[in-house]
């Protein structure tokens, strides 16, 4: 006598092709949330290290020291370095080589941030006018024209990209 309880192989081959089906699906869920994770994570390091960056970078040129003539204590500057002397007496450079932004506090160098994939330094006078270093380093009579500053980089990393930028007024060319 043959059991009505049992199942057919029809029915074994349904329920794991049903069940595939249903892995499959939750597999091309949990693949989306990971991929989503590692970018959001990607992107939130970005944004972190480039507005700590331009917090470092706007601070200290704000703390550009002037001499007795008033002008200001800048030393080297071109599109992507600067070299000045903060009212403390500190001597810092900020510079871009490779893909990394470097700070130097009295000639000791450390990355400041990397993955920079651009970075430029522009320079102003009272004018509003733009100083051009024109491929090399501004001359001392242009270092002294300086009123403020516009620095900007692009962060990048895999297909992500971030932009920071940020008009600088040094404090005390401000207060002659």
């Amino acid at each position: 006598m043959i059991s009505n309880r049992s199942f057919t192989i029809i029915e074994i081959i349904m329920a794991i092709v049903l069940m595939g089906i249903f892995v499959w699906g939750v597999s091309l869920y949990i693949t989306q949330v990971v991929d989503s994770w590692k970018f959001l994570t990607q992107r939130y390091e970005l944004e972190q290290n480039g507005k700590l960056a331009i917090d470092f970078i706007v601070r200290d040129i704000r703390e550009i020291d002037i001499d007795s003539l008033g002008n200001p204590q800048i030393s080297s500057a071109s599109d992507s370095s600067i070299t000045f002397t903060t009212a403390d007496g500190e001597t810092i450079t900020y510079s871009h080589s490779g893909n990394t932004i470097y700070k130097a506090i009295s000639g000791n160098s450390q990355p400041l941030v990397k993955n920079v994939s651009s970075f430029r330094i522009r320079y102003y006078t009272k004018n509003y006018s733009e100083i051009s270093p024109g491929g090399g380093g501004l001359s001392p009579g242009q270092r002294r024209q300086i009123w403020y500053l516009y620095v900007r980089f692009v962060l990048t990393t895999g297909d992500q990209s971030v932009t920071y930028s940020s008009y600088i007024f040094p404090r005390n060319l401000l207060a002659q």
